[in-house]
């Protein structure tokens, strides 16, 4: 029988084994489950990466989406800037008596 090969571990495996991007969605879930998906996204990215975060929530709003991102961010210990806040397209319009209909939002993050 072969022996198994040896895994070695150093720094420039663990840096290759960032991503440059990631992409996250969640279903409906609380403000912890949120925060930490994009917490492990964030720790999962190389610097400079992007991380695409979506939320189809409509009892979290953009700007709480947004706060709880940049928790995530603050906890993984990254800056991070908003490149880009996304929303569902124009075949999905969202009623004016009715806002809780824009439950699909998304930030693209770019964080170092």
């Amino acid at each position: 029988m072969a022996p198994k090969p040896k895994r070695v571990k150093n720094k420039d495996n663990a840096r290759r084994a960032k991503k440059k991007i990631s992409i996250l969605t969640q279903e409906s879930v609380d403000y912890v489950d949120y925060k930490d998906i994009n917490l492990l996204g964030l720790r999962l990215l190389r610097p400079g990466g992007l991380l695409m975060t979506y939320s189809c929530s409509g009892g979290i709003g953009l700007d709480l989406f947004q706060k709880i991102v940049a928790g995530a961010a603050r906890d993984a210990g990254r800056e991070a800037r908003i490149v880009r806040r996304l929303s569902g397209s124009a075949d999905h319009p969202v009623a004016l008596n009715f806002p809780e209909g824009e439950y699909l939002k998304g930030l693209l993050v770019q964080a170092d």
